[in-house]
């Protein structure tokens, strides 16, 4: 992974948006640079993610554009693609679909019956019945 790209994931979790920008576009320009345009362009819906993120609209059409036409001439990062196409398709009015990153909300758990306590009492055993009954000699 690219150096440039690691800043720009550490810039964007203490919110120093500017400064993850500059770092993902040098990060882009380095693997492009280097011929690696599937890296870059995964890069590049970093940066569109980002841009959605900030309300830039623009700049994220922009890059979220390079991205599906990559995908779509080269068929390639079908998961960025899918991405993008959301992202783009929220832009025009379509919602975002609930299953876009692939993490479904967990079912709701079922409600404690009312005769339960809230902590169950330990089971009686034998070792049980033995520790407490050392506890009270003490």
């Amino acid at each position: 992974m690219n150096v440039e790209f690691e800043k720009a994931l550490q810039y964007i979790n203490l919110g120093e948006y500017d400064k993850a920008i500059a770092a993902l576009d040098t990060a882009i320009m380095q693997e492009e640079d280097a011929g690696n345009d599937t890296i870059a362009t995964e890069y590049r819906c970093v940066l569109g993610e980002l841009y959605v993120q900030l309300d830039m609209e623009m700049q994220a059409r922009d890059e979220l554009t390079t991205v599906v036409e990559y995908c779509d001439k080269n068929n390639v990062l079908e998961k960025q693609r899918k991405i993008a196409k959301a992202y783009l398709n929220a832009y025009d009015g379509i919602p975002l679909p609930k299953d876009l990153f692939g993490q479904e909300k967990p079912a709701k758990k079922p409600a404690r019956p009312g005769h339960l306590p809230m902590v169950l009492k330990p089971t009686q055993d034998k070792a049980f019945i033995a520790k407490q009954m050392n506890k009270k000699r003490r």
